[in-house]
């Protein structure tokens, strides 16, 4: 292994990123190291760039991994409960922001038996709000529900339909 990173997932880069226009303006940046993931299905591997050197490969893989499904959270939080911004520039703000977030979603999930939708937020919010009361939020989410339920129903009937004929 004569580098320090260099073995069989591909050697340590000293890469240097260019800030400027004089190639005197450059600054070094850390030592990278190449790791390509086998993915199942398709021919091609991932290719993830570390600083971290020591890790083994595997390590990586699996941490990137659990990386992207922490980012895939926070996309459907941000696209389902609205949660476009944080109210507190503090931890302590944005944990209790994240908490109310959190248990809102399993109260509608509870309440509705469903996966909530970004309606259900919306509807949530009136009644947060006191431009309706819990009752009729409730009310009408219940219709919506059973209107998209038929709406399903009928287009599963119609596919059946042209399956058949």
């Amino acid at each position: 292994m004569g580098r320090r990173g260099a073995g069989r997932y591909g050697p340590a880069l000293a890469l240097r990123a260019r800030i400027g226009r004089r190639a005197d303006q450059t600054a070094p940046l850390p030592a990278l190291r190449r790791v390509e993931v086998p993915v199942a299905g398709q021919a091609e591997p991932l290719v993830l760039l570390t600083s971290n050197l020591d890790w083994p490969a595997e390590l990586t893989a699996l941490i990137y991994k659990h990386r992207w499904q922490i980012e895939l959270f926070f996309r459907w939080l941000k696209c389902m409960a609205h949660l476009e911004h944080f109210f507190s520039e503090s931890p302590q703000g944005m944990t209790l922001q994240l908490y109310v977030t959190l248990i809102a979603t399993l109260l509608i999930a509870l309440e509705t038996g469903a996966r909530p939708g970004v309606y259900d937020f919306s509807l949530l919010s009136f009644a947060l709000s006191g431009q309706a009361s819990l009752e009729e939020v409730l009310a009408v989410a219940a219709r919506r529900r059973a209107e998209r339920e038929r709406a399903a129903r009928r287009r599963r009937e119609k596919a059946a339909q042209k399956n058949q004929g």
